[in-house]
């Protein structure tokens, strides 16, 4: 029986029952859920970045990019899937895979999680992500970002497609320390 995930299981249920939505993470709880994301992030090649396709969002230094093809469901996502890129400043270099996966414990399902990799596959960011099946399908996947009133140093991420929505947060910036002046 593998506790780590146990305590993880009861520490998010809790925080959810209590606070709803939140992007409080203690930093257990983050320890515990980049070890989960890492695990399944070692099946994807950062190589294969270049099915980013044209188009996205943008707010201040942020842009995001989607996959040219994005299959958005329960299952990929309890399998884990890239569904964006996100490029902080105008260099490449400063892109980060948002990566998505299901968080368990054992067989019961938990929640969502997200982090944010660089170009070595080091986790720069993690957070909660909400999933929601949508009335109605969209046609085209689409994405948007929003600054967040109550927490200024994060960024609401948006994304609908097919019939899900997913939303989570993102750091509004993460710059590396080389490039700013």
């Amino acid at each position: 029986m593998n506790y780590k995930f146990l305590i993880l299981a009861a520490v998010i249920i809790l925080s959810l029952a209590v606070g709803g939505f939140s992007q409080e993470l203690t930093s257990e709880e983050k320890g515990l859920i980049k070890e989960v994301l890492s695990e399944k992030f070692e099946k994807f090649s950062l190589k294969e970045m270049d099915f980013i396709c044209a188009g996205g969002a943008s707010l201040d230094q942020i842009q995001v990019y989607l996959p040219s093809q994005i299959s958005l469901s329960e299952e990929t996502v309890h399998q884990g899937l890239i569904v964006a890129l996100v490029i902080y400043g105008e260099e490449i270099d400063c892109s980060y895979p948002l990566f998505v996966a299901s968080i368990e414990a054992e067989e019961e399902e938990i929640d969502y999680g997200a982090a944010l990799f660089d170009s070595s596959g080091e986790i720069m960011a993690v957070s909660l992500v909400q999933i929601e099946k949508l009335e109605k399908p969209v046609e085209e996947p689409s994405l948007s970002l929003a600054k967040v009133k109550e927490e200024p140093d994060l960024v609401s991420l948006t994304l609908k497609t097919g019939t899900y929505v997913l939303k989570c947060k993102i750091p509004a910036s993460m710059i590396p320390a080389s490039m700013e002046g």
